[in-house]
């Protein structure tokens, strides 16, 4: 029999599992610094955090990103605007955390090729106007950076926005099977051109969302496997196969290219060739 320990990576809680041979134990490793792998090596260890009550405003505000996309354009725009004015209220702060970091002499190359590249268009007012409102997309990536504590949190935040685009792609489902070509929440896609717009109403443009949002879900799940208990794999295959052919349903052919194409590669990268082969097929054909 195997007994559940939570917190047992605690001062409390791994005295006590070294007196519990095979337990199992749940802990958010916040608190503590031993190395279980070598104190307790017949424990089964999870590192999870089981609350969302410790999460920040702008923890909150990350989770949140693809209800904000759904919601359209506009809400979407004051999404961002919000992440940029955070950004600014905080660059004291943040200009000392990231000086340092290589990656930011790229960050701002590619802030400077925008407004720079405005100079050479033909409609040159415009062109600044547009490459300024894409720095809203690089500011918000240095927002989710900066931002996100620890990487239970990043785990949290990828398996509740997960739960976002599941539904999406159910909602996908549905309007496939559905003979007036309707979502749950009553929107039409274009029969005509055999593509569906989920609760995205007038606009194509379901399968690039779920695409786009669900690769770096992907990534972590695939990469992380291996760690996961039984329940949370059961939940990662059921996603990757719902969202994959959600996309194939959805009738956007670049998208189903991209996300396929994405998926050989986290395999290739993670499992060994003959497992990778294994997984694809295993794909395409059910």
């Amino acid at each position: 029999m195997n007994i559940l320990i939570t917190g047992g990576l605690g001062y409390i809680g791994s005295h006590i599992a070294k007196q519990i041979p095979n337990s199992i134990i749940i802990d958010n490793y916040s608190n503590s610094k031993i190395n279980y792998k070598k104190i307790l090596p017949n424990s089964i260890v999870y590192i999870k955090d089981l609350n969302f009550k410790n999460f920040s405003l702008k923890e909150w505000i990350i989770c949140l990103f693809p209800l904000f996309i759904i919601l359209r354009s506009f809400t979407l725009n004051l999404f961002l605007i919000i992440c940029s004015i955070i950004l600014i209220i905080n660059i004291k702060s943040i200009l000392l955390k990231i000086l340092k970091k290589k990656w930011v002499i790229i960050f701002f190359c590619l802030i400077a090729f925008l407004i720079f590249n405005s100079f050479f268009a033909q409609d040159f007012e415009n062109s600044l106007k547009n490459s300024v409102s894409q720095l809203r997309f690089l500011f918000f990536s240095l927002f989710i950076y900066l931002f996100i504590g620890t990487s239970a949190k990043l785990e949290k935040i990828l398996f509740f926005q997960s739960i976002i685009i599941f539904l999406v792609s159910l909602d996908v489902f549905y309007q496939y099977f559905d003979q007036n070509n309707l979502d749950i929440l009553g929107f039409s896609g274009n029969p005509e051109i055999q593509r569906l717009s989920g609760p995205f109403g007038d606009e194509l443009i379901v399968g690039a969302f779920i695409t786009y949002l669900s690769i770096p879900i992907y990534s972590f799940v695939i990469n992380k496997f291996r760690t996961f208990d039984n329940l949370t794999k059961s939940y990662s295959v059921l996603f990757i196969f719902i969202s994959f052919f959600s996309v194939l349903l959805s009738g956007e052919r670049m998208n189903t290219i991209v996300i396929s194409g994405s998926l050989i590669i986290l395999f290739l990268l993670n499992f060994s060739l003959k497992r990778s082969f294994f997984l694809v097929v295993l794909l395409f054909v059910s």
